[in-house]
């Protein structure tokens, strides 16, 4: 447990009071800015002195287990510490800027708890089903889809969660581990002492596990290795940046993993994104308007008679949301589906078969949120703009979404 100084501490500290997952401070020339990642968000604090800002600076590179002095070389860290009766883990960097200032990252890493309930996450009970399904067989691929800071780790996790790890031998190759995971080898990548993903990943898979989680497959390499591993009867977690279960696919066959081991690898795919959710206490309910009843009827859902949008209250901070939730699209891949991926068939078709099996895109899973009062209809308005591989061309106009949401106003 590192003890910490208290300007570093107080900075911990009002981060955890506002929800924050994300803290940066960067020295300007006359004074020094610090911001939060709230709910997604960024939002500037304040200003803090520039030399106070370089004492934090420093005290963070200890408590980090940084070398002292400025560095060309970016500088990364870990530490654990308790702040406000929790046990948090802090990932640092610094950077020297062209400027040569110091500019600082902290990621808040809070433990999830470890239960089976897939449903904390924001999975409903047919996604958390076809999830335990999927992993019951134990052999096969199994990949999370999503941006940076989508939730990614956190599922791969939880589905961990969800095996006897007791009973089975567990082991994962990460950059950096995030948690301690109960019953899991855990290997960390260390580039600079010759440790690669590929390198790490060779030397688990000779250590006779059941289970593997990759915890980022983002060169040829480690992609073709997971893939076969997963052909070789193991059960492979593996988190990849792709929007969508498809794009998965193909950032997968990218990186070189030849189409025929991904049909007969891959078991299931989920990508997610990570949205606010609504502060129950101030909530605004209003009438849907035309642009809301045809992104129901599009997809196939019953329009609300009152659709939830934020309010504003000293229980959220006035912002009208209240912490995250994940949306998702959880897609077994059935063997239509596998025989199409074998093939190198187009996008069209390997989509058409994921929907014939069930898979519902991420906007349904949205505007179901939305349904149930826990997301806005902005923000699923948002989530079915352009550039969403799932949304209807009749409202794929960013400038159409902000009109309505202007008239709302």
């Amino acid at each position: 447990m590192t003890e910490l100084p208290a300007p570093l501490r107080e900075i911990l500290q009002e981060a955890l009071r506002q929800g924050a997952t994300d803290i940066h401070l960067d020295d300007m020339e006359d004074c020094a800015i610090l911001r939060m990642r709230v709910e997604g968000e960024i939002s500037r604090c304040r200003t803090i002195p520039v030399e106070q800002a370089q004492k934090i600076v420093n005290q963070l590179k200890v408590a980090a287990g940084m070398e002292p002095g400025m560095s060309i070389l970016p500088r990364e860290g870990q530490f654990h510490c308790c702040l406000e009766s929790r046990e948090i883990d802090v990932r640092a960097t610094v950077v020297l800027k062209a400027d040569r200032r110091e500019a600082a990252h902290l990621r808040i890493l809070t433990p999830p708890q470890w239960h089976r309930d897939l449903r904390r996450l924001g999975l409903d009970d047919e996604q958390s089903e076809t999830i335990r399904k999927s992993l019951e067989g134990l052999h096969g691929l199994v990949l999370i889809a999503g941006p940076s800071g989508s939730g990614k780790t956190t599922t791969a996790y939880s589905m961990l969660a969800m095996l006897d790890c007791d009973r089975l031998v567990a082991a994962s190759i990460e950059d950096p581990a995030e948690f301690d995971l109960p019953n899991v080898r855990q290997v960390e990548v260390d580039e600079r002492r010759g440790l690669t993903m590929e390198e790490g990943l060779r030397s688990i898979l000779r250590m006779d596990p059941d289970i593997v989680l990759v915890g980022e497959v983002r060169d040829r390499a480690s992609a073709e290795i997971a893939g076969r591993a997963a052909l070789a009867g193991r059960l492979v977690l593996a988190t990849i940046h792709a929007r969508d279960v498809v794009s998965a696919i193909q950032a997968m066959h990218y990186l070189s993993v030849p189409y025929y081991v991904l049909g007969s690898g891959l078991r299931l795919i989920v990508a997610q994104n990570l949205v606010r959710r609504l502060c129950p206490r101030c909530v605004r309910m209003e009438v849907p308007g035309g642009l809301d009843q045809e992104v129901f009827e599009t997809h196939g859902l019953e329009l609300p008679k009152q659709v939830p949008h934020a309010g504003g209250c000293d229980h959220c901070g006035g912002d009208g949301y209240l912490g995250r939730t994940g949306v998702f699209e959880v897609a077994p891949v059935c063997e239509e589906a596998s025989d199409a991926i074998s093939r190198g068939a187009g996008r069209t078709e390997i989509l058409r078969t994921l929907r014939q099996a069930g898979a519902e895109p991420i906007v349904v899973d949205a505007l179901k949120k939305v349904q149930a009062g826990t997301m806005s209809m902005e923000d699923a308005l948002r989530l079915a703009g352009p550039g969403d591989s799932h949304s209807m061309n009749s409202f794929a106009s960013h400038e159409h979404v902000s009109k309505e949401q202007e008239e709302r106003r």
